[in-house]
């Protein structure tokens, strides 16, 4: 009996051993996977919804980069020219 997984919203059909006529199925799951999920060889990524790490994982970086014509190239935070960092109701 095959398990169905879930990749980017799109189920598949993922066979168990013993199974037959199953090679599409994964050549389907393997090129979804692929394309759809955070490498750590990084490249583009585009979310369709928030990510939530939880309150016990975070984000740790060198670096943050503007998608500005000409960001800073130092820094932690690398802008722009006119570009900024806000705070509400500051």
């Amino acid at each position: 009996m095959a398990i169905i997984v879930q990749v980017n919203g799109v189920n598949y059909s993922i066979p168990q051993e013993g199974e037959t006529g199953w090679g599409s199925n994964v050549t389907s799951w393997i090129q979804s996977v692929s394309t759809n999920v955070l490498q750590k060889t990084g490249g583009t990524f585009t979310l369709s919804a928030e990510v939530d790490f939880g309150n016990a994982a975070g984000l740790k970086t060198l670096y943050y980069k503007s998608r500005a014509a000409s960001p800073a190239s130092s820094g932690v935070v690398r802008l722009g020219n006119n570009e900024s960092v806000s705070w509400r109701n500051s």
